[in-house]
């Protein structure tokens, strides 16, 4: 993740540590930042929230205020505030029948590797990507840190790694820092639960794809934030697309029969309505055996529309399409929207 030359506009010489020789020039990989949390010559002090009522009860949010003028001397800053942001993502999940992990993180290295990306051009100031960042390391004396969770797709390992860390390290721990925000979760039950702890801490959270309506809760979750639109606006979205775009008024929705399958039909219907369009929903189970997969989609089909919501998950997209097409709701003169789930399944061809 080392940067190169033709990255940052320096006047010196990087060396293997990441060291740089000249002014005007700040050294900014990932093993910098592990030499300057190691160096016997570097300084810290913890920077938290103040006590309360003159008792620091306080955990959580803790950043560290470096200094090493050996390392930091040729840099626009004597010292730097370093975050430490965890990135908590599903590489495995365990099977109920072996009960044992199996690798689900096909999406996981791509999503870990972004962040990498992010925080290598924050603390470089490299704007080739997001023109914001160019030269925000000489406007910004923070650097972010991170390490990679393994979440098992489970709310409570999620839990325990996040508590592990906010509890049993120490504000003043260096080398295992507690974190300042967390990245995370995929999966939004993990998310809910990492949530509930974050904001009991203090500690922001952003998910890269928990996108259910539950998390829109500030009262609930008030620290939690994302990068993309929830479930809710996905649907308004969807109705909004198909009136504006194709003109129809008529159309038909098929959604698994889950919280967020549930909560995004909801949605599609009550716009659907607002806009005096016609919506005709049909649900099916997850684990739907071939029977009554078909009876759902013959439902739509009766309908004699031509234009479908799909509201399922990657793993069901191959069965439902196919018999979709088998009984004759998909293909020429069919048209279908996904709602944001397929991404993956889209993206492996």
């Amino acid at each position: 993740m080392d940067i190169t030359d033709n990255e940052v506009m320096t006047e010196g010489d990087v060396s293997e540590s990441g060291i740089v020789n000249g002014a005007g020039v700040y050294p900014s990989s990932f093993s910098f930042y592990d030499e300057l949390r190691s160096s016997p010559r570097s300084t810290f002090r913890p920077v938290q929230s103040p006590p309360t009522n003159g008792v620091d009860t306080a955990r959580g949010r803790t950043m560290h205020i470096a200094s090493n003028p050996e390392m930091l001397g040729g840099g626009p800053f004597e010292s730097v505030t370093m975050c430490h942001v965890p990135i908590f993502l599903r590489y495995t999940e365990n099977d109920e029948v072996s009960e044992k992990l199996h690798d689900v993180s096909s999406a996981s290295y791509g999503g870990a590797a972004g962040a990498l990306l992010a925080i290598h051009h924050f603390n470089n100031g490299i704007g080739s990507i997001v023109k914001d960042l160019g030269g925000i390391n000489e406007r910004c004396n923070i650097r972010f840190t991170t390490e990679v969770i393994d979440t098992q797709s489970s709310p409570i390992v999620a839990v325990q790694s996040l508590t592990d860390m906010i509890a049993s390290r120490e504000k003043t721990d260096i080398q295992s820092p507690q974190p300042c925000a967390v990245m995370g979760a995929a999966l939004y039950t993990v998310s809910r639960s990492m949530a509930t702890v974050a904001g009991v801490y203090d500690i922001l959270q952003v998910s890269p794809s928990s996108s259910s309506m539950s998390l829109d809760s500030m009262l609930q979750y008030p620290l939690f934030s994302r990068t993309h639109p929830s479930d809710e606006a996905k649907g308004l979205l969807a109705v909004e697309y198909f009136e504006s775009i194709f003109g129809i008024k008529n159309f038909g929705v098929l959604f698994v029969n889950s919280e967020q399958g549930i909560s995004l039909q909801k949605t599609i219907v009550d716009s659907a309505a607002k806009r005096g369009m016609a919506v005709r929903t049909v649900s099916f189970e997850a684990d739907s055996d071939a029977s009554s997969l078909r009876n759902s989609l013959v439902q739509l089909k009766e309908t004699g529309f031509n234009y479908f919501v799909g509201v399922f998950f990657p793993f069901s997209y191959e069965t439902v399409m196919a018999t979709a097409a088998d009984v004759g709701v998909a293909g020429e003169g069919k048209y279908w929207l996904a709602t944001g789930h397929l991404a993956e399944t889209f993206a492996a061809g």
